[in-house]
């Protein structure tokens, strides 16, 4: 019935297996209709087909039939599966896998392959009808996760527009929120890393501050983080719903609403829209529509862009991030501002050193290293401190938090999940008795609005 030894199925079962490996975020974009997700299935796997087929067809002009397939079948891999590659290794080497070795090793074994099949003189029947075999293999498993798992997986839709607060606010101050991304508590930094964080809880203790030395987060990832944070809803397993249903709760959020309808001017330094603001950067490289953005989202393409393209200019957006939040506090203004800063540290990239310097791109720690982190976290102190004292300065009654929104997420065994829901929280301003109260860190706004509204 199959010929596998002669025919070149996987040019079209390994485009198949990539589209419904990635399914579920290829199909669901902020339409809901079932004719748009099955549009942006059949477009993607075009895409692919294209692509696939289309390197096939190029390469046959210098090379037999079969071995033009192949090649054309190894680009593909590389290309579209490199991410996979990538996270296998992490795992078997319990992430101690550098990225920037992990490019060019895969980058080398590709071009070694691709060498041998060039320069053979005979069409490789073997490896083609092994191919064919394995391609299918994966294809089957996947059918069957697909078939048996196809609910739990698909992302749940939500929508979330609650009025803004209810009560008024006169005489409103300022209000900086410092979401320090990954940085865990106190606590967890002196039991998991042997780290005092003494220094920087009695500096910020010194200027008038509240610092909590275990302070939980309910979620695990960022945007589930923000959009319980800024709607004061803590949703059970919220990371299981569509991320842009999420990043629009996270746009158009009750607490930003709610400051803008009591006056306040938004001022935006984050990696998210935030109503009107546009995000002040990016770590991700989108395009145009959405299935090729997310067909490209997991290519080799968007890991070279965010390692070789981000990350290189992390610790410049770190400084640009802090010191607008500063001319925002020093230039005089009428009208009170809540200025929110998204610092993406002490998460990787490790750019800081333990003196608040930037470290060289190509002497920077691994996503998993733990004294990269302490050291990451001691210069980012240093940073935010100088800039808090210049903000309290400046507006001396202002609002001020600096909080994480998840723990460092990345240490082996059962301590990982302890320390992961473990954040850094320190706040300036009225009713700093609920703040020690509150249970997580994602009702902090709904103390701050609680404290400041009338009526």
């Amino acid at each position: 019935m199959f010929n596998f030894k002669e025919k070149l199925y996987y040019l079209f079962a390994l485009p198949l297996f990539y589209i419904g490996k990635h399914l579920f975020g290829i199909i669901t974009s902020s339409s809901q209709s079932i004719f748009a997700e099955l549009f942006n299935f059949v477009a993607a796997l075009a895409l692919c087909l294209a692509i696939s087929f289309g390197s096939y067809f190029l390469f046959k002009i210098r090379l037999q039939r079969v071995n033009a397939a192949l090649l054309a079948a190894l680009v593909f891999v590389f290309i579209f599966f490199f991410q996979d590659i990538f996270l296998f290794f992490m795992e078997v080497q319990t992430g101690n896998v550098r990225i920037r070795w992990m490019i060019p090793m895969v980058g080398l074994v590709t071009l070694a392959v691709a060498i041998v099949i060039i320069r053979s003189r005979r069409e490789l029947f073997r490896i083609n009808e092994y191919l064919n075999l394995v391609s299918f293999a994966f294809l089957g498993y996947l059918l069957f996760e697909l078939i048996f798992s196809f609910s739990s997986l698909h992302p749940k839709r939500i929508e979330y527009n609650a009025p803004a607060y209810a009560k008024t606010c006169t005489d409103c101050p300022d209000i900086y929120f410092f979401l320090l991304d990954s940085y865990t508590s106190n606590a967890s930094l002196e039991k998991y890393f042997d780290f005092s964080n003494s220094k920087f809880t009695n500096e910020l203790r010194d200027l008038g501050f509240t610092v909590k030395d275990q302070e939980a987060s309910g979620y695990l990832n960022t945007v589930p983080s923000m959009a319980s944070t800024f709607n004061l809803a803590n949703v059970d397993s919220l990371g299981e719903y569509y991320k842009g249903d999420l990043l629009q709760l996270v746009k158009t959020s009750l607490t930003a609403r709610t400051l803008r309808s009591w006056g306040y001017e938004v001022k935006n330094f984050s990696l998210f829209d935030i109503l009107d603001q546009k995000r002040f950067y990016t770590i991700t490289y989108e395009v145009k529509p959405h299935f090729v953005n997310m067909v490209f989202q997991s290519t080799v393409f968007h890991w070279l862009f965010e390692y070789f393209g981000t990350d290189s200019n992390m610790y410049s957006t770190h400084k640009a991030v802090l010191s607008n939040a500063v001319q925002v506090a020093e230039v005089p203004h009428d009208r009170p501002m809540f200025v929110y800063s998204h610092v993406l540290s002490p998460h990787p990239p490790f750019v800081i050193d333990s003196l608040g310097n930037e470290i060289p791109f190509t002497k920077q720690g691994g996503k998993s290293n733990k004294q990269a982190y302490v050291n990451q976290i001691i210069g980012l102190n240093n940073m935010v401190f100088e800039a808090v004292k210049k903000i309290r300065t400046a507006s001396p009654n202002a609002i001020v938090v600096i909080q994480g929104d998840h723990g460092f997420r990345l240490l082996i065994g059962p301590e990982s999940t302890d320390e992961a829901y473990t954040v850094f929280l320190a706040y300036f301003g009225p009713n700093s008795n609920g703040v020690i109260e509150q249970k997580s860190a994602n009702e902090i706004f709904r103390t701050i609005l609680g404290a400041l509204g009338r009526g």
